[in-house]
């Protein structure tokens, strides 16, 4: 009982040290994210014309992440500040699977992807509504990596047509918005994600030479829907 009350006055103490105060807001702030990617997050172009109509391309099912980023606050007033936003990392991991058949084919995927984000710049709009709390509304743009494993299982009137695993990699510039609450070092908010970035290499092509990617107009979708926590302190 001694070691909580002693947690909860460190807390409280910290929660006054890094009140939102207009004029003095600098500061960095961690947090961790729960995503929900788009339908075909993580898959290239190349093999969506497997799934098209009624079959839907496989996705990463819910996503987690870790972001740590920091504010200079360039203008503000008793109500408003304005500040320069960076990113400095930006990771997540997603696994997801689709299974789906149709008269002549049964398609089995498995598709795991981490997505990297990195030294972001950013603008960021604050509202400081009373004491200790504050509203921030942002853009970031985002150079971004994504590394995206699929386990392939084809098979055609119970003969095994493919079983693989292929991987992809892909960068290029994404953005974000999005908008949070905080109170005292507490952060809370949501931002949604979109991009398509190009795919450079795969194991695919290493292994066949099937696809020039530099040539062709292939990418990795890497939209998504994010919930997160986190401090800034």
């Amino acid at each position: 009982m001694k070691k909580f009350f002693i947690i909860l006055a460190a807390f409280v103490g910290l929660n006054s040290a890094y009140a939102q105060t207009p004029g003095d807001d600098n500061g960095f702030g961690v947090r961790v994210g729960f995503e929900f990617p788009a339908d075909g997050y993580g898959f290239p172009d190349e093999a969506g014309s497997m799934f098209k109509g009624d079959m839907k391309m496989p996705s990463t099912n819910v996503a987690f992440g870790l972001a740590i980023d920091s504010r200079w606050y360039v203008w503000s007033n008793d109500m408003f500040g304005v500040a320069i936003n960076a990113r400095w990392a930006d990771v997540s991991y997603g696994k997801g699977e689709r299974n789906k058949e149709n008269a002549l084919l049964d398609y089995e995927y498995e598709l795991s992807t981490v997505a990297l984000d990195f030294c972001s710049p950013g603008l960021m709009f604050t509202y400081y509504p009373k004491s200790k709390m504050a509203v921030d509304v942002y853009y970031n743009l985002l150079p971004s990596m994504m590394f995206s494993v699929h386990d392939v299982d084809i098979e055609g009137v119970g003969v095994n047509v493919v079983d693989s695993e292929n991987r992809y990699r892909a960068a290029g510039l994404s953005h974000a918005f999005g908008a949070a609450f905080r109170y005292g070092i507490l952060n809370a908010g949501m931002e949604y994600k979109v991009g398509n970035l190009g795919i450079y290499s795969s194991k695919l092509e290493e292994e066949l030479g099937m696809y020039d990617w530099e040539n062709e107009d292939y990418s990795l979708k890497a939209n998504k829907f994010r919930i997160f926590v986190g401090m800034k302190f």
